[in-house]
């Protein structure tokens, strides 16, 4: 086993960088940067934005010969975290319903910003449903028409299916929905 790290010293000069550190212990960038920030593998900070860290080499043997999991980081500290799943506000027919009477007085066609006004979702979330298809819409002298039904149709199923990416007015008409249910 000690042959191994002869071969380290043979390789790698003794004072190494963050990224030959991230070679030589087989880690990530973001571990190896938890690592040195947190004092885990001793190190020099110059504060660079490149080659900020001078490490000797000996110091990541010894993380080595300790064994990676000796020292391990706080779970979620490298890693993202997933995001939190929240269950449904309420179900597709109801959001359904709920839309349909709230936007009954809307016209059948809805211009762009109305959809993003009624919606609460940015514009550019908008376009981004209407090049996939998720929005019938329609070019009608240089703007799009959106019907209202396509609209409503998306927002029931994504508060169903996709409840941890509502935005807050959807989430505002959902809990409605739940509350005191429309005719």
């Amino acid at each position: 086993m000690e042959s191994n790290y002869d071969l380290l010293r043979e390789t790698y000069p003794s004072i190494i960088s963050g990224d030959q550190l991230c070679r030589v212990c087989h880690i990530s960038k973001r571990k190896a940067k938890w690592l040195l920030e947190n004092g885990v593998i001793p190190c020099e900070d110059t504060g660079g934005k490149t080659r900020r860290y001078r490490i000797r080499l000996e110091d990541a043997v010894d993380y080595l010969k300790k064994g990676k999991k000796a020292s391990a980081p706080p779970i979620g500290s490298i890693t993202c975290p997933k995001p939190r799943v929240r269950p449904p506000l309420c179900t597709a027919e109801e959001a359904r319903a709920r839309l349909t009477a709230l936007w009954r007085e809307e016209p059948d066609a809805l211009t762009f910003q109305r959809t993003v006004e009624l919606s609460g979702y940015s514009p550019c979330t908008v376009g981004r449903w209407i090049k996939a298809g998720k929005l019938a819409a329609v070019w009608y002298f240089s703007r799009y028409r959106i019907s209202k039904l396509s609209l409503i149709e998306h927002l029931a199923a994504m508060s169903e299916h996709e409840p941890q990416y509502l935005s807050a007015q959807h989430r505002e008409l959902l809990e409605g929905a739940k509350n005191a249910p429309c005719e």
